[in-house]
């Protein structure tokens, strides 16, 4: 929570002070666009450096889960409020407040059934002695989900989101009991060839040469300190003896959910104009970039920044074996 929120306070500071002659809904939409953490960058890192059992590693990647969905709340409060204000009407607290509830409320209800709903219908489908049918239940209930969050007045990202967190390996456990692949195995196909079509996408509509105008590499800079300094407030509330740097570095990086961002901002028009211009947009491709490039190396340095303390820590347990 202080990640999230540090960096949409500070961003929000950096874009109303490098854009002043833009409105206060871009100002909003680029500070919450810099609020979700990507950790596949992170992960892979502290795997490298066989760090994936330390108190650091569990802290980022548990905290991972979070970050997600508190950055699905926000994209669902920033998109709702741009959304009253783009139509003319009135977005009261109370209007607000009814959409983080909803937003919230729906993201529970939908794991809270789903967890109960699903291993009954796969338990059914299982049943079904025919090739796909457990990648063909798994995807209908993916899109279910997202029907229903469009549906409700949310992103369809919300309701995918909570159908990945509904399904598990033990929807799966039948079919691979006699001998067929499991869900995840049967995704890997799919997101194998729509992932790098989806980076491409989002590659393909950022121009460089936007860039290169006055003040766009101050703003490509001042969004990335403000990435960079609004994770580090989400070091603060780690426990003691945990290396905090590590943390911070581990939350930096950004990705997948500032590029949905970036292209939900380029569809929403306030004043006929939308609300991240191609330029913002390459920005914000440019600090996914950044800081996804400095994560291993920042995280590298903070895990090797106290090597007496990590000394200390192996002779304990050796005292105590």
């Amino acid at each position: 929570m202080l990640g999230t929120v540090g960096s949409l306070a500070v961003g929000w500071a950096i874009a109303a002070l490098l854009l002043p002659g833009s409105n206060v809904e871009t100002h909003v939409f680029l500070a919450a666009s810099i609020t979700a953490t990507s950790v596949g960058i992170t992960a892979r890192v502290l795997r490298d450096l066989g760090r994936m059992q330390s108190k650091e590693a569990r802290t980022i990647l548990g905290a991972a889960i979070l970050d997600d969905i508190m950055a699905l709340v926000t994209l669902a409060l920033v998109g709702g409020w741009i959304a009253h204000r783009a139509a003319d009407t009135e977005s009261s607290p109370a209007s607000l407040l009814w959409l983080l509830v909803k937003t919230v409320g729906f993201l529970a209800a939908a794991v809270a059934l789903g967890m109960r709903v699903t291993p009954r219908l796969f338990a059914l489908v299982a049943g079904l002695r025919t090739g796909g049918a457990l990648l063909a239940a798994g995807l209908a209930f993916c899109f279910f989900l997202a029907w229903a969050a469009h549906m409700m007045g949310l992103a369809p990202l919300v309701g995918a989101f909570a159908a990945g967190l509904v399904l598990e390996d033990f929807h799966s456990a039948r079919f691979v009991a006699r001998g067929e692949r499991s869900l995840a195995q049967l995704l890997e196909p799919i997101s194998g060839f729509l992932v790098p079509i989806f980076f491409v996408v989002m590659g393909i509509r950022a121009d460089l040469g936007s860039l290169l105008q006055p003040g766009a590499l101050v703003l490509v800079v001042g969004l990335t300190l403000a990435a960079v300094a609004g994770k580090v407030f989400c070091s603060l509330g780690s426990g003691r003896g945990v290396n905090r740097l590590a943390i911070a570095a581990g939350m930096m990086p950004r990705g997948e959910v500032t590029l949905i961002f970036a292209s939900l901002g380029r569809t929403l028009r306030v004043n006929g104009a939308p609300v991240i211009s191609t330029q913002l947009y390459s920005a914000l491709v440019a600090v996914v970039i950044l800081t996804t490039l400095f994560t291993p190396f920042a995280l590298k340095v903070s895990l090797m920044r106290r090597p007496h303390e990590n000394h200390r820590e192996c002779q304990e347990a050796l005292s105590k074996r």
